[in-house]
């Protein structure tokens, strides 16, 4: 995680000195009651947006389905990793019934370049498995159901969320 340093800039605000990308790159965000001021929160979004225009996700998908597969494998391993990975996997499986009909073992080895093969696979195959007996084969588009899947916590939830289903969410590593 880059360092982050914070600054008093006058009494309700506080400078952000974010590095090491971009370098020497500022966001002022005021710090009122309630947000209540000219701008905002919609001023500290236009302003992170400015300075991160390319912050969008980095994993490849094309359904909800995909994005949540794509998130589970990307624990612990480069989203680069992860899309060379998933370029692969998704023409082979095209949805949770697919991940099911095969072996596990098949399943591991073609998810094993991610590292932590075995735990990501299985929590590949439950996900899908619930998936198709709790959801009737779609990624559920909600927190509690998204969160009730094996293998996924907010953070994958928000990630989903947010990039799959377009609901406002924040995906945050602790």
């Amino acid at each position: 995680m880059a360092p982050v340093d914070a600054g008093r800039t006058a009494e309700s605000d506080v400078t952000f000195d974010i590095y090491p990308y971009p370098t020497g790159s500022s966001i002022t965000v005021a710090l009122l009651p309630g947000w209540v001021q000219e701008g905002g929160p919609a001023e500290i979004l236009r302003r992170l947006a400015k300075a991160y225009p390319d912050w969008g996700p980095t994993l490849e998908f094309t359904t909800p389905f995909e994005l949540l597969v794509a998130t589970i494998l990307a624990a612990q391993a480069q989203d680069e990793r992860v899309n060379q990975v998933t370029r692969r996997l998704f023409k082979k499986y095209r949805g949770p019934r697919d991940y099911l009909a095969v072996a596990p073992t098949e399943l591991e080895q073609d998810v094993h370049e991610t590292g932590f093969f075995r735990q990501k696979a299985k929590a590949i195959r439950m996900a899908s498995e619930q998936i198709v007996r709790e959801f009737d084969g779609s990624v559920p588009n909600d927190m509690d159901g998204l969160t009730s899947l094996h293998g996924v916590g907010r953070k994958t939830a928000s990630i989903v969320l947010g990039n799959a289903f377009k609901v406002p969410a924040v995906a945050v590593d602790r």
